[in-house]
């Protein structure tokens, strides 16, 4: 059974349009010295879901949305959690957002890898296309000990990078992700966000 592409282009449609409205102001004062980041300012929070079975760190509130996608396993609710930073010169990423849909009881489960990863390619192919971008690097991950994989897709003529960590647990497919300029390179938030993801 082929997993149905249309969730996946949900949350990623979302990423593409507010992405074109990606600030590239420099990140270095007149001197070339480093701007602390507009995420060191904040005072991030646990955001705990109880329903989504997840936690993580957030710099500031973020917005909920939830759709029902029809696919040939039945009605799935795609719930989208996101973050569009302030348009400030020093902010480490422009865009965070954390996603996740759950399949049916037997369509798709962590331990039948070999769908997993027909998933994964098919979300990491499917970004790359709806971002327009280019595939920086693809590699398998662990992500809090469940079957994933992280990559990074650079766009809007290399101004843009955008980078996932996509995973399965147990039956529900999850994806965090952050979008920051090129310039910035990987960060201490991105690392931040990505690295206090905990599921139940």
């Amino acid at each position: 059974m082929r997993i149905s592409l249309t969730i996946l282009c949900l949350a990623i449609s979302s990423a593409t349009l507010l992405a074109q409205v990606i600030p590239l102001n420099p990140l270095n004062d007149d001197e070339g010295n480093a701007l602390s980041s507009w995420e060191k300012s904040q005072d991030w929070q646990l955001y705990q879901d109880i329903d989504g079975g997840f936690e993580v760190l957030i710099p500031a509130e973020w917005a909920h949305s939830v759709d029902t996608v029809t696919t040939e396993v039945g009605d799935l609710l795609y719930h989208t959690y996101y973050l569009n930073t302030p348009a400030v010169d020093t902010v480490d990423n422009v865009f965070y957002m954390l996603s996740y849909v759950e399949y049916p009881e037997g369509s798709l489960h962590e331990d039948s890898l070999e769908l997993v990863e027909e998933l994964l390619d098919a979300s990491e192919e499917e970004a790359v296309t709806r971002m327009k971008g280019e595939l920086r690097f693809s590699t398998k991950k662990e992500i809090d000990f469940h079957p994933g994989r992280y990559w990074r897709i650079d766009y809007l003529d290399g101004e843009a990078s955008m980078r996932t960590q996509a995973f399965v647990s147990e039956n529900r497919y999850y994806a965090i992700q952050t979008i920051s300029r090129i310039r910035s390179g990987i960060n201490d938030s991105t690392q931040k966000f990505f690295g206090s993801l905990n599921v139940y």
